[in-house]
């Protein structure tokens, strides 16, 4: 269930459950399904509940138990809470453990509205204000990056940590040296949206360019999708462009003031740029188009396949190299009365309400763990590639992590990879806090500097991660004495 078509094209992003393609095998059905067979039983040892978080909107909240430190799990899109049935017990023995479905999938509500990242991002406060959740550390896999950075960014109090797990992307943190294509192309619409009025050659041009950007979204075809690259660089943006300098220069020449002064330096942006910005998006897509791997064609699950969700499960994993919880996996699927694989729940509005509700985030100001699974093929490894190095050039205190040739559901098929980077992370995370208070305990400024400092070398922190930890005491005016100094005992 992609964000959009085009993430999917540019491929760095969503390795999307292959489920998906056999919504015409199945067909639709818009009505949700819960766990949809009386007869079976979700296996994994959590409990149950739904919290309100706005009007008439509730959320499945899954509770695994555990002690300690509290983690919340956030799924990816379309997926729900389930897809942890299998990985969250495997936190329990240190963790309190809690998964939350979004709005929109699942269990949870599907209202009409409330779908942007900061929404999105409310929703979890308001579950933790309302379960007294003080705070934990945020887990989000995929699109949930976006919550994550959305909470952290506004709220750094209300969390002790983030981990991203194949979460890492533009929607969690942007760049404008990278760029991505969809926030790109939703800064420009609202852009263009605000200037749209200025004049009859400009409503017709934007028209046309949101015309063709809409059969864009929906082209399939790798070559017709090479055609309408070419027809907005070549035709529809440069037209767009001369209406709107047409109207810059009238504004100039009649010495525009008040309101017209706003659209001016709309219109400016717009010309610096947000098209300069999208037509790089454009020929960056080009050229991932005539690079690009051939994907394996997957067949359709025989009748064999889908005679139960076990014998789904199972296909599933060949195919795709994911074993999907079967929970999972019935949140989405309706159960035959034969218990076999019946209709898909139609989860698109949802998803494209997301999609169009996505932000650009920055520095989100707490702790960050990132993990990414690095791709096979040259393209899409280097382009996952840049997107982390600007986000740890961005996020000066997160430590971020690869795992080689790993699937999308990273934390499915890697679970020991994944489980040994979080637990790290986690005792670093919880080494900072014992030494930090009683860093605030000591009276002498001299031994603060000690103590906090053997801290960040105990916990083997980055670099990066000294420095942060290291600033975020200036109020102090307390600076750290160098690893040698510390050594030497000074």
């Amino acid at each position: 269930m992609p964000v959009s078509r085009i993430a999917g094209l540019m491929a760095v992003l969503i390795y999307t459950l292959s489920v998906s393609r056999f919504t015409a095998y199945l067909g639709h059905c818009a009505a949700p399904t819960m766990l949809n067979s009386r007869a079976w039983r979700d296996p994994s040892p959590h409990k149950i509940r739904f919290v309100s978080v706005d009007t008439n909107v509730k959320l499945e909240v899954l509770d695994w138990g555990g002690t300690g430190r509290v983690l919340v799990l956030l799924a990816g899109l379309g997926n729900t809470a389930h897809v942890f049935d299998g990985f969250a017990p495997k936190l329990t023995a240190a963790y309190h453990v809690y998964g939350i479905t979004r709005r929109g999938f699942g269990a949870s509500s599907s209202p009409s509205s409330g779908y942007s990242a900061d929404r999105l991002g409310d929703d979890i406060l308001v579950v933790l204000d309302t379960l007294k959740i003080y705070r934990p550390v945020l887990v989000g896999h995929s699109i949930a990056g976006e919550e994550l950075s959305s909470v952290g960014t506004r709220h750094p109090e209300k969390v002790a940590g983030l981990i991203y797990l194949e979460a890492g992307y533009a929607w969690a943190y942007y760049d404008p040296a990278v760029g991505d294509f969809d926030l790109d192309s939703l800064d420009l619409k609202r852009k263009l949206e605000l200037v749209k009025s200025s004049s009859a050659e400009v409503k017709q041009s934007v028209r046309e360019l949101e015309t063709r950007l809409a059969q864009l979204d929906e082209s399939e075809k790798p070559q017709q999708t090479m055609q309408l690259i070419t027809a907005l660089l070549q035709t529809n943006i440069p037209h767009c462009e001369g209406s709107l300098r047409g109207v810059q220069n009238r504004m100039k020449q009649n010495d525009a003031v008040g309101p017209k002064q706003n659209g001016a330096k709309v219109i400016e942006e717009v010309l610096q740029t947000s098209f300069p910005t999208f037509e790089r998006d454009l020929h960056s897509m080009q050229n991932y188009l005539r690079s690009a791997p051939l994907q394996p064609t997957v067949p359709d699950p025989t009748s064999a396949d889908l005679a139960s969700f076990t014998a789904f499960r199972s296909w599933l994993t060949r195919v795709e190299g994911v074993a999907m919880p079967e929970a999972e996996l019935r949140q989405h699927y309706a159960s035959k009365p034969n218990g076999g694989v019946g209709e898909e729940r139609n989860t698109s509005k949802a998803s494209d309400a997301i999609a169009a509700g996505q932000q650009k985030c920055t520095d989100s100001g707490v702790p960050v763990l990132a993990i990414y699974s690095l791709p096979q093929d040259k393209v899409n490894s280097a382009r996952e590639e840049a997107q982390a190095k600007a986000f740890e050039r961005g996020v000066p205190y997160a430590r971020v992590v690869w795992v080689p040739h790993a699937n999308h559901y990273v934390f499915l098929p890697n679970e020991a990879d994944v489980l040994r980077e979080m637990n790290a992370f986690l005792i670093a995370l919880s080494k900072r806090g014992l030494f930090l208070s009683r860093f605030r305990s000591r009276p002498s400024t001299e031994k603060k500097a000690v103590l906090l400092h053997a801290a960040l070398v105990r916990t083997g922190l980055s670099e990066p991660a000294k420095r942060y930890f290291s600033a975020s005491q200036s109020q102090c005016t307390i600076r750290l004495q160098t690893r040698s100094a510390y050594l030497a005992g000074d």
